[in-house]
């Protein structure tokens, strides 16, 4: 007869205190998936999410009356870049060299102060 019951409870808790204020925004969001169980050992993978410092909810910028072109506010590819990069701390002049020694930048557009929080 086996002792051991039909289903297991995982319990776990996350503390955490700051030092310093810092860039997230809004609520944490933590996922978890377990990912092996052997025996009474359970492995859980966990997943943080956070704001990031981006006020959530916004519009940003306007189109024309066809949609088809940015009528203010255009932002391109590598502005979206170097804005994500900024919220992840990556200085602005960060460069990384290619294989020929030439440096490319890091942050190559402009940060889209706008939207942050």
């Amino acid at each position: 007869m086996d002792t051991l019951p039909a289903f297991r409870f995982v319990t776990g808790s996350l503390h955490v205190d700051y030092l310093k204020p810092t860039p997230l925004a809004g609520e944490l969001e933590l996922r978890g998936r377990v990912k092996e169980i052997k025996g009474r050992k359970v492995v859980v993978e966990t997943t943080v999410l956070a704001g990031g410092g981006v006020r959530g909810g916004m519009t940003y910028g306007k189109s024309d009356r066809h949609a088809a072109f940015p009528a203010a506010d255009p932002v391109s590819p590598t502005d979206l870049i170097a804005t994500v990069y900024h919220l992840l701390g990556v200085p602005d002049g960060q460069s990384l060299p290619d294989v020929g020694g030439r440096p490319h930048f890091v942050r190559p557009g402009r940060v889209i102060r706008d939207l942050m929080a």
